[in-house]
């Protein structure tokens, strides 16, 4: 059966209903004392209670509470005067960012919730600060962009020739390589030569942070792309920009066909079949 203490307010489990307390000792002589009408007024703050009995020391409760009882014994001089309460701490926010500024050791009025807020927030309050610190950054960019022309060692012929004979000595490098203001590789050439269609042919996107996309082969009339890609477009940087670039043209009305080197070179005829068909699809949407 669960029943509430009436003295300390538990819930406890009794076994018998005559039960009253939860079976703490000093709940129980309570109980009894409150029922015998024992009560006492507190000489602090005048509320009437009922003290508990301290068997081992022969007296009783002199206070209704603790605190009551330091106060009692400041009075009579047995102990020193309490502590006052501890003020509440203002809440502080920060004037930068609007934070709560969490207080560290000793509390002390602050403006800023950290040193990088507070130089901002001067920064914005000086505008010759910001304009001093502009000057600066432009000119160390202008220094080390000029240090770099004048000490960089591909401008010596004997350490572009030695850079050179490395590359040429790596065989997993693509043979046949090209493109961007390279020598024309031999699929793109090959493609040209029988499509006659221009070469390096640039394409607005409408994208202001990629404003022209470049391609290897166009029909701009018929708006069909061709990219021919070498070894480096097996890399994952390489294909997520060119995923990037045949979205776009595609959202520009474009169709892109997008070959392999060996492919080409190997199946010729396969795609010389397949640029054909797409040139008669897109023939018949454009060419009444």
């Amino acid at each position: 059966m669960k029943k509430e203490c009436p003295i300390c307010g538990r819930t406890f489990t009794a076994k018998r209903n005559s039960t009253r307390t939860c079976g703490r000792r000093d709940c129980q002589e309570l109980l009894k004392r409150r029922e015998a009408g024992i009560n006492r007024e507190c000489p602090i703050c005048g509320t009437i209670f009922t003290p508990r009995s301290y068997s081992s020391r022969g007296r009783e409760q002199q206070t209704c509470s603790t605190k009551c009882g330091a106060l009692l014994r400041y009075r009579l001089g047995h102990a020193p005067i309490p502590p006052a309460p501890r003020k509440e701490r203002p809440v502080q926010l920060c004037e930068h960012c609007g934070q709560i500024i969490t207080p560290k050791g000793h509390w002390r009025p602050r403006h800023f919730c950290s040193k990088s807020c507070m130089s901002r927030a001067r920064h914005q309050a000086n505008p010759q600060l910001v304009e001093h610190l502009r000057h600066k950054t432009d000119r160390a960019r202008r220094l080390s962009s000029q240090r770099m022309k004048e000490h960089n060692p591909m401008q010596r012929p004997d350490v572009r020739a030695k850079v050179s004979a490395a590359h040429h000595g790596k065989g997993w490098l693509a043979k046949v390589r090209g493109g961007n203001g390279a020598p024309m590789p031999t699929p793109q050439l090959l493609l040209h030569l029988i499509t006659g269609w221009p070469t390096e042919y640039s394409i607005s996107t409408g994208n202001p942070k990629w404003r022209a996309a470049v391609v290897d082969l166009a029909c701009p009339d018929l708006k069909i792309a061709i990219e021919c890609d070498g070894q480096s477009h097996r890399t994952k940087a390489q294909r997520n920009r060119d995923r990037i670039k045949e979205q776009m043209l595609t959202e520009q009305g474009w169709l892109v066909l997008r070959f392999t080197n060996k492919q080409i070179l190997e199946e010729t005829e396969t795609i010389i079949q397949e640029i054909t068909e797409a040139s008669q699809q897109r023939s018949s949407q454009f060419i009444p």
